[in-house]
């Protein structure tokens, strides 16, 4: 009997934060001898994750102070106090498809046949200043401002994405097949592995997301901003 075994796991992280990795569970040696499975090269597909803007403008300037605060990666520069913010969380979810050959002793060989991968920012909140309502000067300036740092977090991900992929190509390409207690236990197995090889490189991206924000986030930018409305 062959028994096929799906998962899903989704992790996240959040713009400012960091995340913390479950151990990956013990795992009997796999050695040929002992674990053997047909020749499987595991299908690797990458989706890019849909995304969504929202605004919200009930934010307070002191809510606006202690979130750039909260989050040490979002931007500050000298006396200048945030009219609005850009949060975002970058996610990432593996789904494998493990078939497991059953063995004496009620462990399975187990090995991954097909892999998906889902990432992206699923979501991007643009906060502002409660004091700008809708449609007024101020409040589409600092709108234009904020979507400027949407677009650089998708192309950041979108000139990273080849990179991406190839860094976690390199750890499916390591996989070995694994004697576990359940096919169930092999497919987490498999799905930690990969989740802290995805974690590691999203790390990376997030670093070359900052510094290209950061570039847009100077006072030279804020003076151009309030110079295209009166009365801030």
């Amino acid at each position: 009997m062959i028994i096929i075994q799906e998962m899903k796991l989704i992790f996240g992280i959040i713009i400012g934060s960091v995340i913390t990795f479950l151990s990956v569970s013990s795992v009997f040696s796999a050695g040929a001898r002992t674990c053997r499975v047909p020749d499987v090269t595991p299908q690797v597909t990458f989706d890019i994750t849909p995304y969504k803007v929202s605004f919200k403008n009930g934010t307070t300037r002191a809510d606006l102070q202690r979130i750039t605060r909260r989050h040490s990666n979002i931007r500050k520069g000298g006396n200048w106090f945030p009219l609005g913010l850009t949060l975002t969380t970058f996610s990432y979810e593996v789904s494998p498809k493990v078939i497991a050959y059953p063995m004496k002793g009620r462990r399975y060989c187990a090995m991954p046949t097909e892999i998906r991968i889902k990432m992206g920012y699923p979501k991007f909140e643009i906060l502002i200043d409660r004091r700008y309502r809708r449609g007024t000067c101020q409040f589409n300036a600092i709108r234009d401002h904020e979507n400027e740092h949407v677009d650089l977090y998708l192309d950041t991900l979108d000139r990273m994405t080849p990179w991406l992929e190839s860094r976690i190509l390199g750890e499916v390409n390591r996989i070995k097949p694994i004697i576990e207690t359940s096919p169930d236990r092999a497919a987490k197995y498999f799905t930690l592995i990969l989740m802290k090889t995805i974690g590691a490189v999203a790390k990376k991206l997030s670093t070359k997301a900052a510094r290209a924000n950061a570039r847009i986030d100077t006072a030279q930018s804020y003076q151009l901003i309030q110079s295209q409305c009166a009365r801030w």
